[in-house]
């Protein structure tokens, strides 16, 4: 018995067996999509604090995160060093500072930071740094219900 070749089968299974073997493959490497990333962004830094009596208003600021997903920052309170602290605000990322809330009372606040990224990752918490705050008085017969000359955010309770 002689078996026969199928040229037209042959054609077929050869196509098929190059479509397959090209299959998935790309000449180009491309770079995993910014959203994608599950990396949480890098903490900001070296948070300090200033009280600008010519405004009445205490300050927090910090060094932005070195992460290109930072989407904002929140800014945490507590009453005690490493006490439970309480979101008290969100920036842009493009926001160092804050203008903090008023207190009925002089007082020591503990003030942490963490970065949020696009994709709603948080970076761990900055170091807590203590802030001596004033109670907002009248300045240059302002009332004291400013905004502390227009500058930053300010972060009402």
């Amino acid at each position: 018995m002689k078996l026969r070749r199928n040229p037209v089968l042959a054609l077929v299974a050869s196509v098929t067996l190059l479509a397959l073997a090209s299959c998935g493959k790309s000449t180009s490497i491309t770079a995993a999509h910014n959203s994608l990333d599950p990396t949480p962004p890098s903490a900001p830094s070296s948070l300090s604090s200033d009280y600008v009596q010519a405004v009445g208003y205490d300050y927090l600021y910090w060094n932005l995160s070195s992460s290109p997903s930072a989407a904002g920052y929140e800014v945490w309170e507590s009453s005690t060093m490493g006490g439970t602290a309480t979101k008290i605000g969100f920036v842009s990322n493009s926001d160092n500072f804050v203008v903090l809330p008023t207190v009925n009372a002089d007082c020591t606040r503990y003030y942490e930071v963490r970065t949020v990224s696009t994709q709603g990752l948080y970076s761990a918490f900055s170091a807590a740094v203590a802030v001596d705050r004033h109670v907002i008085v009248s300045v240059g017969g302002s009332n004291g219900a400013g905004n502390g000359g227009g500058i930053g955010y300010r972060l009402d309770n």
